[in-house]
């Protein structure tokens, strides 16, 4: 199966879903690889912030149907964001909050204050599948 068939039947499934890009795509899109960096600039990085789940979806990706109830701590959280600013030197266009269910983690509010302090510029995203909005 070649790459445009194998798109064309991810698009014809009920549960596709890529968070890897930010535009929506249908059959006639063409599909290029994207750089991590981009004129100095890290594109995206994704942080699994909660590893459980509302849900229990046989397709699950991150193994939150398998997992057990778990969050990541705060200070882990800022110890591996203020990491990565030193790394990136502070230069990063997309913040991507995953989980499991990113909306379960009991401090949420915090990873995002966490999450503004540390990368203020950054566009921060919580990938989520909606159901407790």
């Amino acid at each position: 199966m070649n790459r445009r068939d194998f798109i064309n039947y991810l698009l014809s499934t009920s549960c596709f879903a890529c968070c890897s890009c930010s535009k929506n795509l249908n059959k006639d899109d063409e599909i290029l690889p994207t750089k991590i960096v981009q004129n100095g600039v890290l594109k995206t990085i994704k942080i699994p912030i909660c590893y459980h789940c509302n849900l229990d979806c046989a397709s699950c990706s991150h193994f939150s149907p398998l997992a057990p109830k778990s969050e990541i701590e705060l200070n882990k959280f800022e110890k591996d964001l203020r990491q990565l600013y030193k790394i990136t030197k502070g230069k990063l266009e997309i913040l991507k909050l995953l989980g499991g269910e990113p909306l379960l983690h009991s401090k949420l509010n915090d990873i995002l204050e966490i999450s503004s302090e540390i990368f203020p510029k950054a566009d921060k995203r919580i990938i989520s599948n909606g159901l407790m909005l």
